[in-house]
């Protein structure tokens, strides 16, 4: 929550047209991005992406020499521009942007960080184009605002002996901290009838 409601004031603000959350794999920097654009759009007074909010996976893009290419065609590719041969990819790609409301929302970015610059430029041209990046890796450009996930708190109450029945507040208490809640869910997903309890 607390991420998520600092994300959205950046977003809001403008100031920083391109921000990228970064961490290790598995922080939570895909969830929270998904997170995040699902707070926007179920809160109309913070939407201002007329022409959508678009998840693209850049995983699979290749990092050899053609990579700022194949960048360029995957993200037209997935918002339907059918590019044409007489000018750039970057230029097509421009133009089509250039008039929309939009965030992208990048993900999977560490492997194309070499490439960074090209979102750069893509941003100087379309005035309300936002771009938010997850990447294992800060990009380290300027005009960029960076977020790093550092994994969800452990409670102090994780520090009491093993043996240790918590009381009711306790559990109660326990039950509100994010890491806790996280872990309860993915075990009920495992095993239906799981759950925390005062031991």
């Amino acid at each position: 929550e607390k991420e998520i409601a600092t994300l959205l004031q950046h977003l809001q603000s403008g100031k920083y047209p391109l921000i990228t959350i970064s961490g290790e794999g598995g922080s939570g920097k895909t969830r929270l991005s998904i997170a995040l654009a699902e707070r926007i759009l179920t809160e109309p007074t913070r939407q201002r992406y007329g022409d959508g909010i678009w998840f693209i996976n850049c995983a699979n893009i290749a990092a050899d020499v053609t990579t700022q290419e194949h960048l360029l065609i995957h993200i037209g590719s997935l918002l339907g521009i059918e590019f044409q041969s007489r000018t750039s990819f970057f230029q097509q790609l421009v133009a089509y942007l250039a008039p929309r409301s939009m965030l992208l929302i990048l993900d999977s970015f560490e492997h194309l960080s070499d490439h960074g610059l090209v979102l750069i430029d893509l941003l100087q041209q379309t005035p309300n184009l936002q771009i938010l990046v997850t990447s294992r890796h800060d990009l380290r450009l300027q005009r960029t605002l960076s977020m790093r996930l550092e994994g969800l708190d452990v409670p102090l109450l994780a520090k009491k002996p093993l043996d240790y029945a918590l009381r009711p507040s306790e559990l109660s208490q326990l039950l509100q901290v994010a890491s806790v809640k996280v872990f309860s869910d993915r075990a009920h997903i495992i095993w239906p009838p799981f759950t925390v309890h005062k031991g």
